[in-house]
């Protein structure tokens, strides 16, 4: 039904030829933010915070964002779409995000909306450096919003565990830790000197990313005063789910690293509880909240408190680690450069996961690289469950605490949408299918990531089918094994007591 019949959208009538500030556009949830506004709103101009990078300038970056196949739709609807963005020279790690005069003049005199959404997301990030982008790269946005002329609103992205540490319900405000003595001190270090008390300074904290977003939502909240500003706290944030290609993605971070490593029967075993709860969030659902989100921190100006929303799955559509994995196993698509039948084992401590990962990790990949070296290929296995490892140990917090999270906010949001914008914004999370995500899923991973033609899932399967017969036919060899083993054994009593 066309809108003109249907209730106007109130989140379009905001948008509608505003200028909206983005840092972070070229990360994963920008570019997922700009083709939205694009495709479903009507902003007069996108400035988006850009440096040179890798001996690429500003405009070849540009162009090799828009070859992402996030925005082959976009060009369908609208070809001139490029002509909407403005960059900005700049990057969120420098002091006032390293912006010349003229742009900021420009900025403080025409931006209406501003996302923040730059942010290091490595865990292992130097403590120094994390600070600097994650804590002074929202200073330096507030700094500029103070000034900016016709500011209608300001939304901070942080992460939902920047509260981690707390074993209660997290509620959707900001939550006050040591914040004056610990600013002035890491204001003052070296990146050297940051390592050398990192472990010190976060505490219980399990990396530099959620800490220092905890200190910056700290921030956000003390500079509020007669501010339209809010805090936006997405969890696990992986594939689209609909929109604008379902199961596009073009990282392997968390649980899409896990996911992919399943996929492909390169991961076996890892450390975590499967019953807990997979607080997975897709990019397309994430960006409606997002786009809505900015749009009721308008009215929010004189609000004491700073808003906060909790955007997260497990209260309306919760779904444990182990279904998740069970979904994608089942029904996912293979993939052509599989290595082995997808099955994962979730290990309950860290002796049963050492154990394991040698045996179903580690002696496989030294064989398979022994090989390599006897054909002339390069061997890569050990090199990369190394890799995995690491990155294994760095999640492992994440995979083996349970987290309780209110997300009222959210949920009210959602309620006031008229039907239009619930239409085109569907952010609610107990309207999507687990099923069909991870149909898509595994889709997206073929073509995004593993650059897997469709016409090739045939092959793909037929694979899949071998490995399965190849998997079962050595478990019942090892358990005929087994049997044999247990009665050589016992034969050897039996003739014993006998004689």
């Amino acid at each position: 039904m066309p809108e003109s019949i249907m209730e106007k959208s109130e989140i379009k009538e905001f948008y509608k030829d505003t200028k909206i500030f983005i840092t972070g556009a070229t990360g994963f949830v920008g570019k997922t933010l700009i083709e939205k506004l694009l495709r479903t709103t009507e902003p007069h101009t996108i400035y988006i915070l850009m440096r040179e990078k890798k001996g690429k300038t500003i405009n070849e970056r540009l162009k090799k964002i828009f070859e992402n196949p996030v925005f082959d739709i976009l060009k369908t609807i609208n070809p001139d779409f490029s002509l909407k963005i403005k960059t900005i020279n700049g990057e969120c790690g420098a002091q006032g995000l390293g912006i010349s005069d003229k742009d900021k003049s420009e900025l403080i005199n025409n931006v209406n909306i501003i996302f923040h959404a730059a942010a290091s997301v490595n865990f292992d990030e130097n403590l120094k450096s994390a600070f600097d982008i994650n804590f002074d790269g929202i200073r330096s946005v507030i700094n500029i919003a103070k000034e900016t002329k016709h500011l209608k609103s300001l939304l901070f992205v942080s992460t939902a565990y920047s509260n981690c540490i707390e074993d209660s319900v997290i509620q959707e405000k900001v939550y006050e830790y040591p914040y004056d003595d610990v600013i002035k001190e890491l204001e003052m270090l070296s990146k050297e000197k940051a390592e050398l008390v990192r472990d010190k300074i976060i505490g219980n904290w399990p990396n530099t990313y959620t800490y220092t977003k905890a200190l910056a939502e700290i921030l956000a909240k003390r500079e509020k005063a007669n501010m339209p500003i809010g805090i936006f706290r997405p969890s696990i944030i992986t594939s689209t789910y609909r929109e604008p290609k379902p199961g596009w993605i073009d990282n392997i971070y968390a649980v899409n690293g896990v996911a992919l490593g399943l996929m492909t029967g390169f991961l076996r075993v890892m450390r975590g509880d499967p019953n807990l709860i997979a607080d997975i969030v897709p990019v397309d659902m994430c960006i409606a909240a997002m786009i809505s989100s900015a749009k009721e921190i308008a009215g929010t100006k004189y609000d004491k408190e700073i808003t906060v929303y909790n955007y997260v799955s497990r209260n309306e559509n919760p779904i444990t680690f182990d279904l998740f994995k069970y979904l994608n196993c089942t029904f996912g698509v293979p993939s052509n450069k599989a290595l082995w039948y997808p099955r994962f084992i979730y290990a309950s401590n860290d002796f049963t996961c050492n154990i394991l990962s040698f045996i179903l990790h580690i002696v496989p990949a030294i064989l398979m690289d022994t090989l390599a070296l006897l054909t002339g290929n390069k061997p890569v296995l050990v090199s990369l469950y190394r890799k995995f490892f690491k990155f294994s140990s760095k999640v492992t917090f994440f995979g083996t605490k349970e987290f309780q999270f209110d997300n009222n906010n959210v949920q009210t949001m959602w309620k006031k949408l008229n039907k239009t914008d619930r239409e085109l914004f569907p952010f609610s999370m107990s309207s999507m299918s687990w099923l069909l995500f991870c149909k898509n899923y595994s889709l997206g991973f073929r073509r995004y990531i593993l650059k897997e033609d469709d016409s090739m899932l045939a092959q793909a399967f037929t694979k899949l089918y071998r490995f399965q017969i190849a998997h079962y036919m050595m478990k019942a060899s090892i358990v005929f094994g087994i049997c044999v083993f247990i009665y050589l054994q016992l034969s050897k009593l039996w003739n014993i007591f006998v004689n």
